[in-house]
């Protein structure tokens, strides 16, 4: 969850505005992804010079029609929150690591009232199945290298 969080988080941050609001308008489905980056780059040609904000109103005949919904406004809140708090632990500790800033980041996140997303039910037990997976394959090697063990766990855990 946390690596996904930090995923999403730089994902976010280094996607362009026209960019960023189709892949997240594709969500983890990549024809949707494809089809919103394909709007977009319609509405980018028919408008060179237009802001994200334009862009957006004039990709939504297509991402509509290719069955996208843009986010809401809770979903930009919370991505703009995430924003802030990740430039905000990183410009407050440059040298830091990974795991000291997303920490920070959780923290800040927390104050600022924002919550992960609940897991669906089906989500849940892929976890459940998958940490089970992954908890054999440790269990069955234990003299493996950490490269060794992830490479087992891909391959013996595939969902």
């Amino acid at each position: 969850m946390k690596r996904t969080l930090a995923v999403l988080v730089v994902a976010g941050i280094v996607l362009g505005g026209g960019a960023a609001f189709a892949a997240n308008a594709g969500g983890r489905d990549p024809a949707k992804r494809e089809a919103a980056r394909a709007c977009i780059d319609q509405a980018r040609e028919a408008n060179p010079d237009a802001t994200r904000s334009q862009l957006e109103e004039a990709a939504k005949p297509c991402l509509e029609a290719a069955g996208i919904t843009p986010p809401t406004p809770e979903q930009r809140a919370r991505r703009q929150a995430v924003k802030k708090c990740m430039r905000d632990a990183r410009e407050a500790n440059p040298d830091a690591e990974k795991g000291a800033l997303r920490d920070q980041v959780k923290r800040c996140l927390a104050d600022a009232g924002v919550k992960p997303p609940e897991l669906t039910p089906e989500q849940k037990a892929k976890r459940q199945a998958f940490r089970e997976c992954a908890a054999k394959v440790l269990t069955g090697n234990p003299d493996a290298g950490r490269r060794e063990l992830r490479d087992l766990v891909r391959e013996a855990c595939k969902p």
